[in-house]
């Protein structure tokens, strides 16, 4: 079987680090974008069944973001990865749904190393039910 695969889009280079050993120790297999141009290249070559998104950085349109993986018909459940207020955290994840993407519960800033693999057991556990959120 294939591992599954995560896609973590950060900003900060050590919240990708982090979450990466996390990945690699639940033997998943990840990537990390620090560049949201990349994006749309990463998705189309790396196929992820779930994506770590941070809306947070000046330079990154979360809109932009969400529609370029609407464009592409993302399967991947988009996890956010916030250290906003909670109502902009519900903005982005309504718009994220009104763009037909499967939004996951999001993980809040700063990271909680428990929290994170709790949260990425339980969407694995879901996807391979067939029941991604």
């Amino acid at each position: 079987m294939n591992k599954l695969r995560i896609l973590i889009i950060d900003h900060d280079e050590r919240v990708c680090r982090m979450i990466d050993r996390i990945t690699r120790r639940m033997e998943l297999e990840s990537l990390s974008v620090n560049n949201p141009r990349d994006v749309e290249t990463v998705c189309l070559t790396f196929m992820p069944d779930f994506i770590l998104f941070s809306p947070g950085a000046p330079e990154i349109d979360s809109e932009k973001v969400f529609e370029v993986l609407s464009e592409w018909n993302s399967e991947a459940s988009v996890i956010l990865l916030t250290g906003v207020d909670d109502e902009e955290t519900v903005r982005l994840e309504r718009l994220g749904q009104m763009f037909g993407l499967h939004m996951g519960d999001s993980i809040y800033k700063p990271i909680d190393v428990v929290a994170v693999k709790e949260n990425l057991s339980a969407l694995v556990e879901r996807f391979s039910a067939g029941k991604k959120k």
